[in-house]
């Protein structure tokens, strides 16, 4: 026999056998693989299923960590610790509104809430509308847990049924820190099967199969199939496993009908497990497919191996021998010239193969880094929206690059507006030149620029701080412009108030060293004059003149009494005062004359107010100075409110009298308080009534303040509104209610709403 012949024989027989040997093996094995197989998938089915919710579960928690570091709620906070209860609303309704657009964007929270750690309610977003109405948390173990946490913990409920929409709910809740104190805390709140139902439907198990959760008791709570919720599967295997904190794998029937079902089964958390199940028949019918393509393609395979080694051994084989065969009877008449070729197609398979790996690895990290820039990018656009400040990015020709949502809610247009175009195609012309200068600027001298911007807007002028700061790339070269812009507008109010009180101080200082000065020689001139009357007989121009003078003094008397009062020369007998009692003994005296110009008093008292330290006399020359004033400015025809109210927030007894008069201009609204300011006509007024009333109050240890037109007239009537509202801020005495609810008031009446 040939050479070829012998290893053609030497290499088939083998391979024949083994191959016959392996089929066989193959086939009574593939029963057994198949099905492990099967349970393998299911069992690694139910692990992805878990691992995804627990990301769903992690993305909330995320959400909710963007929410409690809101820069409103911070300001909330500082407020409220410094008692400016004026701002502290404004910075919950910014907070609310921060919420509301982050409840807009995540439809598939049922709730969003934030509460004060003390239970009381700051913001309640439900069902993407914004509700007053708060639960009281503290009976809540999602409340509960989330006051033991530390700063960036996260507490997630078991499931439980949601009293007000009757579907199966959860929460996840976070506590928020302040200055390192636990001040408040967080809560999402969602409904199972709205949450997690698309992402059983989108888990494939089979054509048949389903996955589902359960939860402490056994009963269904999120299913593939919406219609199987509420579903009670106690008394399954799989469910008592789940819950029992085991994993595994078994065949039992289906949780609805006698179908026999091969289950995967495991804990979830917190008394809730995950099961996905498929149809036995569906399962092994994959079996016997499995071993019926076993058995099939171990033929095709023998075949194909018999006429590859076939081929492969002329071509590596008994092609080469017969070359070097012939090269070798060549080299017996002297022909040395004749070469061999070596096989060179195991190492072309060889560098194939690493090049593959090579260009297979660089694919799935370029990929990895673009899902990493893509979340990255996603976070930081989220984390900009969330920024009540406006922020924007501008390349070195003052192109926009980028803005968040505050920026583009300020000049009333959408981001795919804005990105792509400059200032001049935004702005008039010369903000447009301005914002340039500044950013050329910015630019070449690569320092930052700062200023402060007065702004008109829809809802009245508002004060930015503008910062402008180079960004600038790896090697150092300006590439743009980042702009920041901060509200300060409530800053600035507060600048105003503080320079107003400087004011008014110093001018109490120049009216008590007037009132000195004057009170002496003006009493002189008084005694003089008086004596003089005495001695000169009646009727003649002597004794008119006479009388004129002595007028005149008293009117510079009653002056400079006021000027005393409003600079605390003058002694106060302080006494517990009802106040109640003190505003109704000048209504009772004022009414009448009021009536006659048809102008009606209102009352809305707070019959359990507590007593406040003061001289009687003195609040009530407040109460008359504040009453004349509002009937002035009405004339006739009009409404006189009174309010009082205790703020226990504050510890402060609150009186507002408010007027439905022609108001006050807005150029004249900070000078009302000033000495011998008034709008009246001549000789109708001194201007130093709402002086004194400043006086008393801040003597007192108050405050007052106005509003022309009252907000309430602003918001019902918008531009037409008018009217004026004076609020009084008292401290009040603790512990010292003049009545007790029930009891009769000073008027002997019942205490109620008059």
């Amino acid at each position: 026999m040939k050479i070829a012949t012998k290893y053609l024989l030497f290499v088939l027989v083998p391979v024949v056998t083994s191959v016959a040997v392996l089929s066989a093996g193959l086939y009574i094995r593939s029963s057994r693989a198949i099905n492990e197989d099967v349970d393998r998938n299911l069992s690694y089915t139910a692990r992805y299923l878990r691992d995804l919710i627990n990301k769903e579960i992690e993305t909330v928690s995320g959400d909710l960590t963007i929410i409690l570091t809101n820069k409103s709620l911070e300001q909330y906070f500082m407020y409220l610790d410094i008692n400016e209860m004026d701002y502290v609303e404004d910075a919950r309704a910014t907070l609310e509104e921060n919420i509301e657009k982050i409840a807009m964007v995540k439809p598939q929270y049922a709730a969003l809430m934030v509460f004060r750690s003390d239970g009381k309610g700051l913001v309640n977003i439900t069902d993407k509308r914004v509700t007053y109405t708060y639960p009281d948390p503290r009976k809540r173990r999602w409340f509960r847990s989330a006051l033991c946490l530390s700063k960036g913990e996260s507490y997630t409920s078991g499931v439980y049924m949601c009293p007000e929409h009757k579907v199966p709910s959860l929460f996840v809740s976070q506590p928020y820190f302040y200055r390192g104190r636990l001040r408040g805390i967080g809560s999402i709140h969602i409904h199972v099967q709205d949450f997690f139902g698309k992402l059983l439907s989108d888990i494939e198990v089979g054509r048949r199969g389903y996955s589902y959760l359960v939860d402490s008791k056994g009963i269904i709570v999120a299913h593939k199939y919406p219609s199987r919720v509420g579903t009670d599967t106690s008394g399954l295997e799989s469910t008592k496993g789940a819950l029992a904190g085991n994993e595994g794998i078994l065949v039992e029937r289906a949780e609805t009908g006698n179908i026999s079902m091969k289950k995967s089964y495991l804990p979830l958390h917190e008394g809730l497990g995950i099961i996905v199940a498929q149809p036995l028949d569906e399962a092994m019918a994959i079996s016997n497919r499995v071993k019926r393509y076993a058995v099939g393609i171990s033929t095709i395979v023998t075949i194909f191996l018999l006429l590859l080694i076939f081929w492969v051994s002329r071509k590596i084989v008994i092609g080469p021998i017969r070359e070097l065969s012939d090269a070798t009877k060549k080299m017996f008449p002297g022909d040395l010239t004749e070469t061999v070729k070596g096989d060179e197609i195991q190492h072309l398979a060889e560098v194939f193969k690493l090049a593959a790996r090579s260009v297979n690895e660089h694919i799935s990290s370029l990929r990895q880094i673009q899902e990493r820039l893509k979340d990255q990018r996603q976070l930081l656009q989220t984390i900009l929206d969330a920024t009540p400040d406006l922020v924007c990015l501008q390349d070195r020709e003052s192109v926009y690059q980028a803005v968040n949502t505050a920026f583009c809610q300020q000049i009333s247009r959408e981001g795919k507006d804005i990105v792509g175009k400059t200032d001049f195609d935004l702005f008039p012309a010369d903000v447009a030149r301005q914002n340039r200068e500044e950013n050329l600027k910015v630019i070449n001298t690569r320092k930052p620029l700062e200023r402060e911007d007065e702004i008109q807007t829809p809802k009245g002028k508002k004060w930015f701080h503008v910062v402008r700061v180079p960004v600038s790339d790896a090697e150092g070269n300006v590439v743009a412009v980042l702009c920041s812009g901060r509200d300060i507008t409530q800053l600035k109010q507060i600048q105003a108030r503080l320079i107003q009180s400087q004011k008014m101080e110093s001018l109490g200082q120049l009216a008590a060293c007037i009132a000195h000065e004057i009170n002496t020689p003006l009493g002189i001139i008084l005694g003089y004059a008086q004596l003089l009357l005495e001695e000169v007989p009646e009727g003649g121009d002597m004794h008119e003149g006479l009388e004129t003078i002595i007028k005149q003094s008293k009117i510079c008397g009653k002056i400079v009494s006021s000027l005393l009062t409003f600079s605390r020369e003058t002694e106060a007998t302080l006494v517990p005062v009802d106040m109640n009692q003190c505003i109704e003994e000048v209504v009772r005296v004022l009414e009448h004359s009021f009536k006659l110009d048809r102008v009606t008093i209102e009352r809305d008292y707070d019959y359990n107010l507590p007593a406040i330290t003061g001289d009687k006399d003195k609040f009530k020359q407040v109460f008359v100075n504040l009453l004349n004033n509002a009937r002035d400015a009405i004339g006739t025809d009009g409404t006189i409110s009174i309010t009082t109210r205790l703020d226990e927030g504050n510890s402060e007894l609150v009186i507002s009298v408010t007027d439905t008069g022609r108001g006050i201009p807005p150029e004249n609204i900070d000078h009302v308080f000033e000495p011998f300011f008034t709008t009246k006509a001549g000789g109708e007024g001194t201007g130093l009534g709402l002086m004194v009333t400043y006086g008393i109050i801040r003597e007192h240890g108050g405050r007052i303040e106005v509003q022309s037109p009252p907000e309430a007239a602003r918001k019902e009537k918008g531009e037409a509104a008018r009217g004026t509202v004076f609020t009084i801020h008292l401290p009040v005495l603790e512990d010292r209610r003049p009545k007790n609810e029930g009891e009769e008031t000073w008027d002997g009446k019942s205490t109620g709403v008059r």
